[in-house]
């Protein structure tokens, strides 16, 4: 399966199910809440083996996992990867313009209103992301963190949503074409001294 469908979650904040979760591969199985009781007692009751714990915590979940159903995305994938798979925000938005699909037109919607610089910012730590050990990539998160509760953005989308509900933000900048790759680079500068660190 391509990783193009990582940048069209992360771009279009498009929640997924079950089934959609273990075809990303961010679960490994399904159980139903009505079982999780008797999947907790089993795991409970497990006589732990070194080295083994994997393995059984593995049988565990297979013995209590449900039928997730068919994923919607896997149905989707040849046309997210023809979208996502694109150098850039811009390029994403031109091709998602030109589609008719629903899929397409929900997915351009969401991203058209979104604050164009947290696009490019997410874009670009997609690209960083890759191969980084789970250390680095929370090292990461943290930096981008700081320096987005510095900005504009983040506020002005809470204003927009919860405080004035508007659902109007006035995003700076306001187009993708305003947000330069300087503006972009800022969000990655070190913190110093404040840099996440792990002993």
């Amino acid at each position: 399966m391509s990783r193009a469908h990582r940048p069209y979650l992360a771009l279009t904040g498009r929640r997924i199910g079950a089934a959609d979760a273990r075809y990303c591969g961010f679960a490994t199985h399904y159980v139903s809440t009505a079982r999780l009781p008797k999947l907790i007692d089993a795991l409970a009751a497990t006589e732990w083996r070194i080295g083994e714990a994997r393995a059984q915590v593995d049988d565990t979940l297979t013995r209590f996992a449900d039928d997730a159903g068919t994923s919607p995305l896997a149905a989707l994938q040849q046309d997210i990867d023809r979208v996502f798979a694109a150098p850039s925000v811009e390029a994403i938005m031109a091709a998602l313009e030109c589609a008719t699909d629903d899929w397409a037109k929900e997915a351009h919607a969401a991203m058209a209103q979104a604050s164009p610089l947290s696009l490019k910012i997410t874009f670009r730590q997609l690209g960083l992301g890759r191969g980084m050990s789970v250390e680095a990539a929370l090292a990461l998160e943290y930096r981008l963190t700081q320096h987005v509760l510095a900005g504009h953005d983040f506020f002005e989308g809470i204003r927009a949503v919860l405080v004035d509900k508007d659902n109007a933000p006035q995003w700076q900048p306001e187009c993708l074409e305003g947000v330069t790759p300087s503006a972009v680079d800022s969000y990655f500068a070190s913190l110093g001294g404040r840099e996440l660190q792990f002993d």
